[in-house]
């Protein structure tokens, strides 16, 4: 029997509140059968996220930088994987031009 590998879509719970800030909390939902999954959030200048054995569902990773990151959802029993490349962008920067009359 061929498993499928597991079916996940990765979406910003919030936008940035602020430019400086520039950290959004994903949400990442897994859904396939009722085995166990880890998933792997990375970014090229920002050290990975990971969590394991976690069942089908959906998580919150909260202040994960704005840019382009890559998640990867593994299949503990199988080892099947997929993989999704995500960008998210913050806030233009807000300009105030303050003129004394």
């Amino acid at each position: 029997i061929v498993k499928p590998n597991p079916h996940i879509n990765v979406s910003p719970v919030n936008a940035p509140g602020c430019h400086e800030n520039g950290q959004i909390n994903i949400r990442i939902n897994v859904t396939a059968s009722d085995d166990h999954y880890a998933y792997s959030i990375s970014k090229a200048d920002w050290p990975a996220v990971s969590q394991t054995n976690l069942p089908a569902g959906s998580y919150t990773e909260a202040g994960i930088p704005t840019g382009t990151y890559t998640v990867t959802v593994t299949d503990e029993n199988s080892a099947c994987q997929t993989t999704q490349m995500a960008g998210v962008s913050g806030p233009d920067v807000f300009e105030w031009n303050h003129k004394t009359i």
